[in-house]
């Protein structure tokens, strides 16, 4: 399906990097972090009318070390979806705090972040209730901090 042809839609995400916090159903795991995220997601569908689709899951997965934008983990994945139009332009990602995007340098994590957003992906995060779009960012970047 050509991207022109597709429906903008949302993403939830979610990334733990130890097996403790794959395992556990509590305040420190994937379970939380799909709560908040799903949460976020029905209010954002109901909003834009966007589809959700299947979470994207990183289990184990570094994002101080970068590994969550590597290959096939969770933020490659979705950068490549993206350039390759098989996600659409408009759609969402979400996030239930910034440390789940990366624990990157900070110049690097804008400059995922700038490409993302200059791509036609928007950044949702939760715990802010903050919709990060290329517009967004261009009027007021201070919205992050």
């Amino acid at each position: 399906m050509k991207e022109e042809t597709m429906n903008p839609v949302i993403i939830p995400y979610q990334r733990v990097s130890s097996m403790r916090q794959i395992n556990g159903n509590g305040e420190d795991g994937i379970a939380r972090q799909k709560r908040s995220t799903l949460r976020s997601a029905n209010k954002l569908s109901k909003q834009y009318g966007y589809k959700i689709v299947d979470s994207v899951t990183d289990k184990g997965v570094s994002a101080f070390h970068k590994m969550n934008w590597k290959g096939d983990a969770g933020m490659g994945l979705i950068k490549a979806m993206l350039a390759s139009g098989e996600i659409p332009k408009g759609s969402i990602v979400v996030f239930e705090d910034f440390d789940r995007f990366s624990r990157g340098e900070p110049m690097w994590v804008l400059s995922q972040m700038s490409t993302l957003l200059t791509d036609g992906l928007s950044i949702y995060i939760s715990h802010m209730e903050k919709l990060c779009t290329y517009d967004s960012m261009n009027e007021d970047m201070g919205t992050l901090m």
